[in-house]
C-alpha cells in the first residue's frame, strides 16, 4: 500500500520528521510544505562585514542520552559532521551567552544562581 505523508513546515522539526519518515521506509512519499522561500525555520546565520557571526534560533545542541545519539547519527548519515563546531564546556563561548533585544546585547546568566 502506498502512503503519502504531508509535513507542514520546513524548520528543524519538519525536516527531521521528513528524514525519519524516509529513513524508516514508513511511507512511500513525503511532501514538505514550507511557506517561506528557505528551509530551516528560525535557524539561520548572519555574518557582518567586520566578521561577527549571529546565530538566529537554536545555536547549539547538547548530544546527551538517546535523543542526542540519534541526532548525532542523523548528522553523520547526512554527511554534516564537518559543519559541527564542537565547543568544550570550559570554553568562554560556552560560558558567555547573549541575547540581542531592542538593538543591544544582553548577557545571560551562566547559572540559576548568577
Amino acid at each position: 500500500m502506498q502512503r503519502t505523508v504531508v509535513v507542514a513546515g520546513g524548520g528543524i522539526s519538519g525536516l527531521t520528521a521528513c528524514y525519519h519518515l524516509v529513513r524508516l521506509g514508513a511511507v512511500s512519499k513525503v511532501i514538505l510544505l514550507e511557506g517561506s522561500g528557505r528551509l530551516g525555520g528560525w535557524m539561520h546565520t548572519t555574518r557582518t562585514e567586520d566578521g561577527a557571526i549571529f546565530e538566529h534560533g537554536p545555536r547549539g545542541m547538547r548530544p546527551a542520552g538517546l535523543v542526542g545519539k540519534n541526532t548525532l547519527c542523523m548528522i553523520s548519515e547526512l554527511g554534516l559532521e564537518g559543519d559541527l563546531l564542537p565547543v568544550p564546556r570550559s570554553h568562554p563561548t560556552a560560558k558567555n551567552r547573549y541575547l540581542y533585544v531592542n538593538k543591544s546585547l544582553h548577557k545571560l546568566p551562566t547559572s540559576i544562581g548568577t
